[in-house]
């Protein structure tokens, strides 16, 4: 054979070993062999219920995820477990078609019967089992056009560890794709946009930890994350968390456009502050114009009312952040 050349890559693996507990003999080694989010990958099986393997070449998801969608039938028939031959649901459909058979004597279905027994030592092997048939059992050939069905099922050790071991496999799938998070964050919270440091703070702070620091270096306010269009339950959670007086009137605006009950309460505090809010800036409009067109006279006066109105405004958003942080 002629000498070839050939390149050369490493890669790592993932091998999830899994063992049957109180000293049963029952294991599967199942190795899967990707890259993060690609779309291809090799599965291999080996396992004390049989051993298999398939690549796939363009899955449409990510590799594991692409499993996770896969139907036994599908699976067994990639893996080459479809074609399992059962000897005694063959020779059952014998028994049958002969039960329903009309034949001319008795001693003919007595033939028939002696030759279904005689197929009983055969072993699961399609091709030994047609070829004993169409050899040596004449008088079941003659109960078929072109003979007894001999078709195939899903290997039962396939089944067994379908059943036993691929949910086992999926949840761990589960599992590392949870923990893993943080590394798409934006992608997976649907903060288009948004910068590092909120998406991390929405992933630590729905994991119910200090997202204090994640949230001050990610440099976004809670006012930012409404124009954003943030979805409410992740809102819900930043509101209460990150909330400052600043962000007060959008907050109150985003509450007042939210029609679903469970909102209702947060709604009448929002139209509350709302309405005392433009009050108060409508009062400090008010005096700023005055200001401009007193054109000096009684400006320390005015001034000092504008100022009270503009701690007002402040009280007045502190106090509404309070509210809303208690409820």
């Amino acid at each position: 054979m002629k000498k070839y050349s050939y390149s050369l890559t490493k890669s790592t693996v993932q091998v999830y070993r899994f063992r049957a507990e109180n000293d049963k003999p029952y294991w599967a080694d199942v190795t899967i062999d990707t890259a993060a989010g690609a779309e291809y990958g090799r599965i291999s099986i080996a396992s004390d219920f049989g051993n298999w393997q398939h690549y796939w070449g363009a899955c449409g998801d990510p590799f594991k995820k692409f499993l996770a969608g896969l139907d036994i039938h599908y699976a067994a028939g990639k893996f080459g477990a479809d074609n399992f031959f059962n000897l005694n649901s063959a020779i059952q459909g014998i028994e049958e078609t002969a039960q329903q058979h009309v034949f001319a004597t008795t001693t003919d279905h007595t033939k028939v019967m002696r030759e279904i027994d005689n197929l009983r030592s055969c072993s699961n092997n399609k091709e030994e089992f047609c070829q004993v048939v169409f050899a040596t059992c004449p008088n079941i050939m003659s109960m078929y056009d072109t003979g007894p069905d001999v078709s195939t099922e899903i290997d039962p050790g396939f089944k067994n560890f379908w059943e036993q071991i691929w949910p086992e496999l999926l949840a761990e799938f589960t599992k590392e794709a949870t923990e893993a998070q943080p590394v798409d964050l934006k992608e997976q919270y649907r903060l288009t946009g948004m910068t590092q440091g909120l998406a991390l703070a929405v992933n630590y702070l729905l994991r119910g930890e200090n997202a204090e620091g994640i949230w001050s270096s990610g440099g976004m306010t809670v006012r930012e994350c409404i124009a954003q269009g943030v979805d409410n339950f992740d809102l819900d959670r930043l509101i209460p968390q990150f909330a400052t007086p600043e962000d007060a009137e959008a907050i109150a605006n985003y509450y007042v456009k939210i029609e679903d009950p469970q909102y209702a309460d947060k709604k009448t505090d929002a139209e509350e502050f709302l309405t005392s809010l433009q009050e108060s800036l409508t009062a400090k409009g008010e005096l700023e114009a005055l200001a401009i067109s007193l054109e000096g006279e009684n400006i320390e006066e005015i001034a000092k009312k504008i100022q009270d109105l503009e701690q007002t405004i402040t009280l007045e958003k502190e106090a509404y952040i309070e509210i809303i942080k208690e409820q």
